[in-house]
């Protein structure tokens, strides 16, 4: 994991501007938690190696049934319509 130190940094930075923008902005979509562009992208997220070397080892950390859940979840969206964000 050393190797994705900058690739951290990075989620760090972001959700620190999504925070400081959630704070000056309560009508910001996102500041709700409605989740919805994440779950009907325009199209497929395209990660980096590093990005997905680090999403790894996230699932790794996670119980199995935690894993299932997500299994079933990622299901469920293959029947949802794509939009654009």
């Amino acid at each position: 994991m050393e190797s994705n130190t900058k690739l951290i940094e990075l989620h760090g930075d972001i959700a620190a501007r999504v925070g400081a923008i959630r704070d000056g902005r309560a009508d910001w979509p996102c500041g709700k938690g409605c989740d919805g562009c994440c779950r009907a992208l325009a199209e497929m997220p395209r990660l980096t190696s590093a990005e997905w070397e680090l999403l790894r080892h996230g699932l790794a950390t996670l119980p199995q049934q935690r894993l299932q859940q997500i299994g079933a979840e990622l299901a469920r969206l293959v029947r949802l319509p794509s939009r654009p964000l």
